[in-house]
């Protein structure tokens, strides 16, 4: 609930209306609803129950990896005396391809990680910063991706026949070829995200948050702007059901970059996420886990289409770390989203 009397300020600027402020007058906006919630709710006891959160994996779809990429986020904050790190490590293999016409031919295996130290502020409140590092690797993942779509009946769409771990982005009409002879492809970033806890769970309501997150990318070797800045605001809830846990997110980001060599790019992107959790036993839970990304590029076939993507994963709580294995795989079209894929996680109390 708001304080009696509390009125949120419109900022400075936010009712300007002049062509040349556009871009001003959008970010203006994009924070106020930070003003809205300055005196919301306030959370953080030991009685309230917490699942284990969504699996700590990120979209890996083509056109997404390089600029900022919204994390699943539990909306149970840490309390003001709390705090902790993590560690992520996920792997994908992506064969992707339209050949009639020819359009695109994307086959490459990327890394992603992440490391992020998150701690309470005052009550209701949460910080977190983070290191990423994203790369186009060979790790030699294709056979396993080619055997195990082949074991559950799924087509290959040809992947089974090239050369394994082969690196290759070919996208004709806009002369792009790139290969690991003549483009190393990585990106790193700094990342700081400002979380809200906003309504306690119960009574047929949800837990929620709302976070900031603000990217600056650090050092690229990649067709993006070195230096770009990114910031998106995400809206987290957890649904109690029983025992379980149902997360769902909804994030709008604004990017500072806005095209991959002469491809131009969205300057604005909505990405959703649905996870359940099963509480096997106390300490150990079972996710599925689904995410929505919006796509980004025209008149690419069905790189222009949304990204959907599943991830099937298991979390260990231990007295002094959880762990989480997943698996990534791709929904609905198999030619824009991550082919196959492992993810790794690790979260240490301190």
């Amino acid at each position: 609930m708001m304080e009696p009397g509390f009125e949120p300020r419109v900022p400075d600027g936010c009712l300007r209306h002049d062509a040349g402020g556009s871009r001003a007058v959008r970010w203006c906006w994009f924070l106020l609803p930070w003003s809205l919630f300055a005196a919301g709710a306030q959370a953080c006891h030991d009685s309230v129950i917490r699942g284990l959160g969504p699996i700590m994996v990120r979209s890996e779809a083509p056109t997404q990896v390089l600029r900022l990429t919204p994390m699943p986020r539990d909306p149970h904050l840490l309390c003001a005396n709390e705090s902790q790190l993590s560690f992520m490590a996920n792997v994908v293999s992506v064969w992707a391809r339209e050949t009639k016409p020819p359009t695109y031919l994307l086959d490459y295996q990327m890394l992603d990680t992440r490391v992020a130290y998150t701690a309470g502020l005052a009550e209701g409140w949460a910080y977190e910063v983070s290191y990423n590092d994203r790369r186009i690797v060979k790790v030699g993942i294709d056979q396993i991706a080619i055997s195990f779509h082949d074991s559950i009946g799924f087509s290959n769409d040809g992947h089974d026949e090239v050369a394994r771990d082969d690196i290759r982005i070919s996208i004709p009409s806009y002369g792009i070829e790139m290969n690991d002879r003549n483009t190393p492809l990585y990106a790193r970033s700094f990342e700081a995200t400002l979380s809200r806890h906003l309504t306690e769970g119960g009574h047929g309501l949800p837990d929620s948050a709302l976070s900031l997150t603000v990217r600056k990318s650090l050092q690229s070797a990649s067709p993006f702007e070195n230096g770009s800045v990114d910031a998106g605001i995400e809206l987290s809830t957890a649904w109690p059901m029983g025992r379980n846990f149902l997360y769902m997110n909804l994030a709008y980001t604004l990017f500072g970059s806005s095209k991959f060599v002469a491809i131009p790019l969205k300057d604005k992107q909505f990405v959703g996420m649905a996870a359940y959790e099963w509480r096997v036993v106390q300490d150990e839970s079972f996710l599925m886990q689904y995410l929505y990304t919006e796509g980004v590029v025209a008149n690419l076939g069905n790189l222009s289409e949304p990204a959907h993507e599943l991830y099937i994963g298991y979390k260990w709580r231990l007295p002094e770390v959880t762990v989480e294995l997943g698996l990534i795989e791709n929904l609905f079209i198999y030619n824009n989203s991550p082919d196959f894929g492992f993810s790794f996680g690790l979260v240490y109390p301190l």
